[in-house]
């Protein structure tokens, strides 16, 4: 079962530059080292610090995968 799952995952692998022609990426966005980001399904947002962080997360009424550098 896990041998098929992952010959259809790798079956469904694209490339950037493949996603991007096809139209399945819209926007591009520069990250860098220092900057810290929110993704969830609501988007993508930037913030300074934890306080800021807490605050977005209660605006948006849930969570994401926070990046720290």
């Amino acid at each position: 079962m896990l041998q098929f799952l992952c010959k259809v995952l790798q079956s469904r692998t694209t490339t950037f530059e493949q996603a991007k022609a096809e139209g399945e990426i819209i926007q591009d966005i520069e990250v860098y080292p220092s900057k810290n980001i929110l993704v969830c399904g609501n988007g993508i947002y930037t913030y300074k610090d934890t306080s800021e962080l807490d605050e977005l997360v209660n605006t948006l009424g849930g969570g994401g995968f926070t990046c720290y550098r």
